[in-house]
C-alpha cells in the first residue's frame, strides 16, 4: 500500500487541513515530519495513496496552500 506525506509550512495550516479532510471522511494520521524533508513544521499528514488526489483537490479548493506532497522520499507536488 502506498502512503504519502503532506508537509505544511506551519502547524495552523495542518490543523485547518485536518478539519477539512475529517469533514469529508478522508482518513489521515498526523506524524512527525522526517528530518530529511527540510523546512516545514514538525508534523505532517500521512495519507493512503487511494486518498491523495481527493485530499489534494479538497485542500486546493479550500485555499489551503503552502504544502508539499511526498511519496517515499520523493517530492511529488509542491504548492
Amino acid at each position: 500500500m502506498d502512503y504519502y506525506l503532506i508537509s505544511f509550512k506551519r502547524r495552523n495550516i495542518l490543523i485547518g487541513a485536518g478539519k477539512i479532510l475529517k469533514s469529508r471522511k478522508i482518513p489521515y494520521k498526523v506524524v512527525q515530519t522526517p528530518r530529511n524533508i527540510g523546512l516545514s513544521c514538525s508534523m505532517s499528514m500521512r495519507i493512503e495513496g487511494k486518498y491523495i488526489m481527493s485530499a489534494n483537490s479538497l485542500l486546493r479548493s479550500n485555499h489551503i496552500d503552502e504544502y508539499t506532497i511526498y511519496k517515499m522520499g520523493s517530492v511529488i507536488m509542491r504548492v
